[in-house]
């Protein structure tokens, strides 16, 4: 057998940093975690080339103490719990004491903190673990952590990484989400001196903002449930802003980003009749469980959690977003009301375009019609014939007269070519200037009231065939075009029923 042997500091803690460093954002998650467990309330993230050369975090919280900086770097070294008993309740997003040891030894740090109490700062500098330089130093009230050249020492780990610009993908999406679930810290973040994000600290609303757009925004609706214990408060998008992936959903509990799925189904089973392949719902959702109800000490980076209820956390998430998702749905489409034996619809027609007379035979068409045109105005329409045929009104139609109008109530009239005294272009345009109305019922469809106070747009009529043997118009084929037809109702929360003509569409 082998001799056992105890490692030393430097070994146990590049393997314990293999954990709790996998790469940049592991370690600014780390620090701005610390930043706001340490009340800051404006916190500075600037890094460059992807967080390899250097990764810097500035906040205003209440720094450390002269004689606790060195302290605070040692494995183990935690000022947010003290005992046993505090891990069943565990308030702050840092608590095991690892990030800071683990840092020093895979690269180079320099810290500057002060106190409020403390009249002088203190500059400390550790490289691979071993402290460097420990003086006095002035500074303002708060922490500034640098950390240069990562995984210096650890040439195995480094050959891992991405690109700096795949590094600093991976901060930027990190950062996000420390933007949402912290939406009352200022947090300001850049890259190789670009400014990236600037959150202003001044609510869910403005942070979604600043990470996002109004737009994003003006597709969520707000959320905020409560269930048993457990509240829910956030934004979801709506039915028709999906995305192609899940970066664009943020599961926070308790305040922490973390990624967890019970949150996730809840939300995709709500939205699961809604939903295209590859489309993914758009959610910032955090969930307050009581402290003792949950376990956040499963993994070293803290990004998993596990509930003692994780079924009323899946009903708190699903019921009102299926209840916001319904609500919305039963607005978007009328409920389908059945009378005795007709169904009620008070939506107008659209008409047929005005017909092209091609054939010398008479046309005795079924539809019933009212032409409200001037009685000086007289159209002609050409024919095959050396004379020209005018259609004129009698008459003019008043809103209360009787919609079994018919062609047989048009005068057709013959006249000399020489009597023509206006062309076709000065027709038309007298045309574009006069409001006439032509409505246009089948004779097989019920009698519909007219509206007496709406004002009848102009509408063409649409060009019909002729039989000449069986002396009667060919009816059109029925090509479906929603835009000539009319949405009915819904039935089952699932069929679209849709009327065109004689016709009843059922679409699902």
């Amino acid at each position: 057998m082998a001799k056992i042997n105890v490692l030393d500091s430097s070994v146990y803690n590049k393997i314990a940093a293999g954990e709790v460093v996998e790469r940049p954002a592991s370690i600014v998650k780390e620090l701005v975690e610390n930043s706001i467990d340490a009340g800051a309330n404006k916190i500075e993230i600037v890094i460059e080339d992807g967080g390899l050369k250097s990764i810097s975090v500035l906040d205003n919280g209440c720094g450390i103490e002269k004689d606790c900086v060195e302290t605070a770097f040692l494995n183990h070294a935690t000022s947010k719990i003290s005992t046993e008993k505090d891990l069943e309740k565990i308030f702050t997003l840092g608590f095991r004491g690892e990030a800071l040891s683990s840092i020093a030894a895979v690269s180079k740090v320099e810290v500057l903190t002060k106190t409020a109490e403390d009249e002088f700062g203190t500059k400390l500098v550790i490289e691979g673990g071993k402290v460097v330089s420990n003086v006095d130093f002035g500074a303002a009230k708060g922490t500034c952590i640098k950390i240069e050249d990562l995984f210096f020492n650890t040439p195995a780990r480094k050959k891992f990484l991405k690109k700096p610009s795949g590094e600093a993908s991976e901060i930027t999406n990190l950062v996000q989400r420390l933007i949402l679930a912290n939406p009352d810290v200022a947090i300001k973040y850049t890259s190789n001196n670009n400014l990236i994000f600037n959150s202003q600290g001044l609510g869910l609303e403005s942070a979604i903002f600043a990470v996002y757009d109004k737009n994003t925004l003006a597709n969520c609706k707000k959320i905020n449930w409560f269930y048993r214990d457990i509240e829910v408060e956030g934004y979801v998008g709506n039915k028709n802003f999906t995305k192609p992936n899940r970066t664009y959903q943020t599961a926070i509990v308790n305040g922490r980003y973390v990624s967890n799925t019970t949150i996730s189904m809840a939300v995709q089973r709500a939205f699961d009749k809604y939903l295209t392949t590859r489309a993914y719902p758009f959610f910032v959702l955090n969930v307050k469980v009581p402290y003792d109800k949950i376990d956040v000490n499963v993994h070293p980076n803290k990004m998993e959690v596990k509930f003692e209820d994780s079924q009323s956390v899946f009903y708190a998430v699903y019921i009102p977003i299926k209840e916001m998702l319904d609500e919305t749905d039963k607005k978007s489409i009328p409920e389908v009301k059945f009378e005795s034996e007709q169904l009620e619809i008070k939506k107008q027609f659209i008409a047929p375009e005005k017909p092209q007379v091609q054939s010398t035979q008479p046309i005795q068409p079924q539809t019933k019609v009212e032409i409200d045109l001037p009685k000086t105005v007289e159209k002609p329409v050409e024919t095959t014939k050396q004379e020209n045929v005018f259609y004129t009104k009698p008459h003019l139609f008043s809103q209360s007269a009787s919609l079994n109008a018919t062609f047989a109530d048009i005068e057709i009239k013959k006249a000399p070519a020489k009597e023509v005294k206006l062309t076709y272009k000065e027709i038309d345009q007298i045309e574009k200037d006069i409001d006439y109305t032509v409505d246009c019922f089948s004779t097989d469809l019920p009698q519909f009231e007219q509206d007496k106070n709406k004002k009848h747009e102009s509408i063409p009529l649409k060009e019909v065939a002729f039989d000449h043997e069986k002396q009667e118009p060919i009816p059109p084929k029925d090509d479906f075009n929603f835009a000539e037809s009319i949405t009915v109702g819904r039935a089952f929360e699932t069929y679209i029923i849709i009327q065109k003509q004689d016709n009843l569409y059922f679409v699902d």
